[in-house]
């Protein structure tokens, strides 16, 4: 009798010893996977910590808001400032253009509000249109002139009202010019 209990005591601990042999396979199994999503996250995160990925995501975010366009109308204050910085200066004729992008919405309207609020202050523009041209679009607004006196008076009153009414441009000097230009490039 007691070589039947040992046979049957044997028995029950080999398929004990199977079983917990399988349960330890699983969870071997189960740690190589998390082993491999912890890897892969940190490869995914460039070993990053989750404060680093969140300060990542953030300046990520920061670069696109970089990219997307600027400013694409004046609002009535800024119209109001512009009119007044240019008011009792003569412009002569044909001395300022405002060149924009016909085939961009954003660029006609820009235009037309530099229109108005020069016209504040007495100050008579007709925006232009170009499509395409010469000229290496995706700039933005761009006070362009030559150096003679006199494009330098009327863009130097242009430019200290644009600073005042908190408009962001570029200046350049283009020798070929026959008079001051506002380019207004919305190809953003």
């Amino acid at each position: 009798m007691s070589g039947l209990i040992w046979i049957v005591l044997k028995e029950f601990s080999k398929r004990q010893i199977e079983g917990l042999k399988h349960q330890i396979e699983n969870l071997e199994a189960r740690l190589k996977l998390r082993d491999d999503e912890i890897a892969d996250y940190k490869r995914k995160l460039q070993g990053a910590t989750p404060k680093e990925a969140g300060e990542r995501i953030a300046e990520l975010e920061r670069q696109v808001l970089e990219l997307q366009p600027k400013q694409r109308s004046l609002t009535q204050d800024q119209k109001a400032c512009i009119g007044r910085h240019v008011a009792g200066n003569a412009l002569p004729n044909d001395l300022l253009n405002i060149i924009y992008v016909g085939s961009s919405p954003e660029s006609a309207i820009y235009a037309h509000d530099f229109k108005e609020a020069l016209s504040l202050g007495g100050w008579s523009v007709e925006p232009d249109t170009v499509l395409f041209g010469s000229r290496v679009m995706n700039k933005g607004l761009t006070l362009a002139q030559a150096s003679s006196d006199e494009h330098k008076t009327v863009s130097k009153i242009l430019a200290t009202a644009l600073r005042k009414a908190d408009v962001e441009f570029k200046e350049e000097r283009n020798e070929n010019l026959a008079d001051v230009r506002l380019y207004i490039d919305m190809f953003h």
